[in-house]
């Protein structure tokens, strides 16, 4: 069920930046990947900034960094020098770094590192009992461009299709707008099972 929340609506137009930062990680065998990282170019520093994104947002508790990655069209990518330059952010939770994540502003692309991260943002927030406290909710955005205006409070959902088991128990979510709180709405829809369930038959012994 939707209703209405008396929250200000956030722009969701993204333009990307036009920085080229090179890097030279290839593979998940890097366990320095996001040391490896570079640092925010000028470019990237003024586009984010110029769209209303504060230099705390940008900075803490952890730096915005970059690289040049290759998305695999579904929910992972890849570091690869040849290909498109992207933002990197991180998948946490409790404040834990679990993976790696690449924004692409100028397409909209958002993926994680391995591919099986939940939401950009500290995953801890939707099972937090104080997310939820007084009446409070949730806050979910649809770009990393609004999670950044809002200071990195909340989250943005990574995987739609783990929606169902992370929020159908959660009290209340916050959306931006009516149509992004239908997409969440139809997230939350249970799936049939994909699981094929086998029964073992015991052999019985010859007569």
């Amino acid at each position: 069920m939707i209703q209405s929340a008396k929250e200000p609506a956030m722009a969701a137009t993204i333009n990307g930046p036009g920085s080229q930062v090179d890097n030279h990680l290839s593979s998940k065998s890097d366990d320095a990947a996001w040391q490896a990282t570079a640092d925010l170019s000028v470019q990237d520093h003024e586009w984010l900034t110029s769209r209303g994104v504060s230099p705390s947002a940008i900075t803490e508790p952890w730096p915005i960094r970059s690289a040049r990655v290759k998305f695999d069209g579904l929910y992972g990518f890849a570091f690869d020098p040849e290909s498109k330059h992207a933002l990197i952010l991180k998948a946490e939770d409790r404040g834990e770094e679990k993976d790696l994540i690449a924004w692409e502003p100028r397409t909209g692309n958002l993926a994680s590192w391995y591919g099986n991260a939940f939401c950009l943002g500290d995953a801890n927030d939707v099972f937090n009992p104080a997310t939820y406290f007084d009446g409070d909710a949730l806050r979910l955005y649809e770009t990393p461009l609004e999670w950044l205006l809002a200071d990195r409070e909340g989250i943005v959902i990574l995987r739609p299709d783990f929606v169902p088991a992370y929020l159908a128990e959660r009290p209340r979510v916050l959306c931006a707008n009516v149509t992004f709180a239908r997409r969440v709405e139809k997230w939350l829809q249970p799936h049939k099972p994909l699981v094929q369930i086998l029964v073992e038959v015991e052999e019985r012994g010859a007569a």
